[in-house]
């Protein structure tokens, strides 16, 4: 065991973590326990797709029909969140919403192996066929120049980059402040690891802990930040975060409208600046990012932005618009109206249905319906919905055949045991009578998982 000690930013755990993404490439999420599933939720797609549309349509008379649009998702991992933005996407385009532009989707990530799992994922292939879906090995701390898989530049002068990024900021290189009695400390993390080990953060326990120590020219960000928080307070700053932004900017001219979901912290009454934000190891890093610091970062560039009006410490969404000569009115008041997925709202009837011992089948398809009738709800629910069927009206059958109908198209395989998602959507199917329907689902789930 060796101890190494270093400001966090310039810790061995950030170079751990890219080695850990590239060489697992999805397993990281599907094997290695790092979570995914706020930040690939349907409504969270559902929801950034009706902010970037609405952006777009209130500036689209000043938009250049000879550049294409844009949008460029960050930290990509599995390609769930993709997916369904895409699917969002492709409805513009079949509606003609956007119709005098071309339009490009370019999933991005530092890991090529990810970048082969979305190329050979069947879903991807009618976006592919359309022209509006690509794929870019890009690591935007370091990246100035986004080329795609195809060799293509992207680089626009005119139009706005559109770009989505869940769970990124987090997971790149950050450092950390404590600020007292007017003074400012510089945290440093000391990691104890198995230097012979392959990959430290692969162990089941990571020893560490931050040194504090003070700094004579502290970044100027935090001493403004200083004034507006508590006394004895920690203050996480995005390092690689800023370079990110600047990279960015470089690819699109400035214009950027940037929607990203984080553990976070801000200026908000619920939260506790004086507890220090703690360094979690799930085989890769995770580490709550600073919204208020991006905040003033954008606003200094005379940019705009929205910040949640709910708390929540494990989610919470940002937008971050640069670019005088756009107008982002209509995409704050459909942020506004969204505020972050009202989560709380959303556990309270989790809480609900888990307390009420049989929930009728017309309570049970409305919580599909507001979770957006993800997949894994036939998952987590499949029993209680077999039980309510015994009892339910004609209309409760036909809701809950509208729902599994829905819930199919969203359906996106990450690894074979996933194919349990659509067996038990099968079966009740079958128990509706809607056998046709049922066949097709068993059909898909045998390819997946020849054990079906």
């Amino acid at each position: 065991m060796h101890s190494l000690r270093t400001p966090l930013s310039e810790s061995v755990i950030w170079q751990w973590q890219k080695a850990g993404y590239q060489n697992l490439g999805t397993k990281a999420w599907t094997e290695g326990g790092v979570p995914f599933y706020l930040t690939n939720h349907p409504k969270i797609a559902q929801k950034y797709a009706q902010i970037a549309l609405m952006y777009l349509l209130e500036n689209k008379n000043i938009l250049n029909s000879s550049e294409p649009l844009i949008f460029l998702e960050l930290g990509s991992g599995l390609g769930k969140l993709s997916f369904y933005l895409l699917q969002e996407i492709s409805k513009w385009v079949t509606q003609g919403l956007l119709k005098d532009f071309s339009i490009k989707y370019i999933i991005s990530d530092i890991s090529e192996k990810n970048c082969q799992f979305w190329q050979n994922h069947k879903a991807f292939k009618p976006f592919i066929d359309q022209g509006i879906l690509d794929f870019a090995l890009f690591d935007p701390t370091q990246d100035d120049i986004l080329l795609t898989l195809n060799n293509e530049q992207i680089l626009l002068k005119n139009n706005p980059l559109i770009v989505f990024a869940n769970y990124y900021f987090d997971s790149i290189p950050q450092d950390i402040y404590l600020v007292k009695d007017h003074r400012v400390y510089q945290g440093e993390l000391d990691v104890e690891a198995d230097t012979a080990s392959e990959n430290p953060l692969l162990e089941k326990e990571l020893p560490y802990q931050l040194i504090f120590d003070q700094m004579i020219c502290p970044p100027f960000e935090i001493e403004r930040l200083m004034e507006l928080i508590p006394n004895s307070s920690y203050i996480t700053y995005p390092t690689a975060g800023f370079q990110t932004l600047e990279n960015l900017k470089k690819i699109c001219n400035s214009n950027i409208l940037m929607l990203t979901g984080d553990k976070a912290q801000f200026n908000h009454k619920q939260m506790d600046w004086k507890k220090q934000p703690p360094i979690t190891f799930h085989t890769t890093v995770s580490f709550t990012v600073n919204f208020e610091l991006l905040k003033m970062r954008c606003l200094d560039q005379h940019g705009f932005v929205c910040l949640p009006q709910h708390f929540d410490e494990l989610f919470s969404i940002a937008l971050l618009q640069w670019g005088p000569s756009f107008s982002v009115a209509s995409a704050s008041k459909t942020y506004e109206d969204f505020d972050h997925w009202s989560l709380q709202n959303h556990n309270s009837m989790l809480d609900f249905l888990e307390k009420k011992e049989q929930p009728t089948l017309g309570e049970l398809n409305l919580l599909l319906k507001f979770d957006s009738f993800d997949p894994f709800n036939f998952f987590f629910y499949n029993e209680k919905i077999k039980q309510a069927l015994k009892h339910a009206s004609f209309r409760e059958k036909e809701d809950l055949i509208f729902a599994i109908q829905t819930a199919k198209k969203l359906f996106f395989a990450t690894k074979k045991e996933e194919a349990i998602l659509l067996v038990n959507m099968a079966s009740l199917l079958l128990t509706l009578n809607q056998q046709l329907d049922a066949f097709v689902l068993l059909k898909e789930a045998a390819e997946l998982n020849s054990e079906f």
